[in-house]
């Protein structure tokens, strides 16, 4: 009955933190009984779940959380939140923001990024050794399995920035983390 109380005065205090500006939060609702997977930090839209994102809160042994990890956030969660299978996708989705576009760019060179990057992170681009785009919100990394050989991330950026990485030799830009998903 004490982790059943400590999970829910968790998930009330959590009810009102705060997640990123402008992404749908996920739904505040009472967590299941016997327990679900909370977040372990605040989790942007889009995010890849991994386990060290998750934490088991409740009174029955921890499931498998194998339906979770890997898959993508449909929504922004708090600290202490619940994450449930309804909440994750197998792919991200990127909802139109006027003035923005999704641009994909290949990891190929920088495959190590796919371990420290995420959702919400933040990079410069260079080109040829001189700076092309500075403070890039990462909206996604995708990967075509569990390695990280084959990774891409996903930016959000301005039309115009869209057309100078376009313009840009892909083997030639390096991507440096500013922020990373913390």
């Amino acid at each position: 009955m004490l982790v059943v109380g400590s999970l829910v005065i968790q998930w009330r205090q959590s009810e009102n933190a705060s997640v990123g500006s402008g992404e749908t939060p996920c739904d505040t609702i009472t967590p299941p009984a016997g327990g679900a997977w909370v977040a372990t930090r605040t989790l942007p839209m889009n995010s890849r779940l991994e386990c060290a994102d998750l934490k088991w809160m409740g009174t029955q042994a921890a499931p498998d959380p194998t339906d979770l990890v890997g898959r993508f956030l449909g929504c922004a969660a708090a600290v202490g939140q619940p994450v449930l299978a309804k909440d994750v996708r197998l792919a991200p989705e990127f909802p139109p923001v006027k003035g923005r576009v999704p641009y994909v760019v290949s990891l190929q060179g920088q495959p190590a990024l796919a371990q420290v990057l995420n959702a919400g992170s933040v990079i410069d681009v260079w080109h040829d050794a001189r700076p092309l785009l500075r403070e890039v919100r990462v909206l996604a990394v995708i990967c075509g399995d569990k390695s990280t050989a084959e990774c891409v991330l996903v930016l959000d950026v301005s039309a115009p920035d869209a057309e100078k990485l376009a313009r840009s030799e892909a083997k030639k830009l390096l991507l440096l983390i500013r922020r990373s998903r913390g």
